[in-house]
């Protein structure tokens, strides 16, 4: 599913366990349904065995 992609108009940085961070933006309309989307990084496969 592809969509245009939108400037975010607000962007932060959630420090984590390990010295990581995650990167977050939040973009759209700013009084839409909410939606939550993650997507893996280093580290973060599930395996071969999935």
């Amino acid at each position: 599913m592809a969509h245009n992609r939108h400037k975010p108009y607000r962007t932060s940085m959630i420090d984590v366990d390990g010295g990581a961070s995650l990167h977050c933006e939040e973009s759209g309309a700013e009084d839409g349904v909410p939606a939550l989307w993650l997507h893996g990084g280093p580290g973060g496969s599930l395996g071969s065995g999935w």
